[in-house]
């Protein structure tokens, strides 16, 4: 959801330390699997609520068409980006 370019920069302004945006592209396998567990409670979470609210918007990257959608409750919020491509069909993964 984040591009490595920003992340190097908000790196650098919040800390002063000058990173390359491999070394940032680098550590999102490991901070992948670091949020799985949080992000399944999540997910199990929003479903058993009695009210959820689903949205979706379009933004763009550079040229690079992009689908962020949003899960919430007053209480836990769950984003997601699609990447690039036709749309699929039938609900989105929560």
């Amino acid at each position: 959801m984040f591009r490595s370019s920003g992340t190097a920069q908000l790196i650098a302004d919040v800390t002063g330390a000058v990173v390359s945006t491999g070394w940032v592209a680098s550590l999102l396998p490991a901070a992948a699997d670091l949020v799985t567990d949080s992000l399944n409670l999540i997910r199990a979470l929003l479903v058993m609520g009695h009210v959820l609210h689903a949205d979706e918007t379009t933004t763009r990257t550079g040229a690079t068409r992009r689908w962020p959608h949003v899960a919430c409750t007053d209480f836990l919020t769950l984003p997601h980006s699609r990447t690039p491509g036709p749309p699929t069909p039938g609900p989105a993964r929560i």
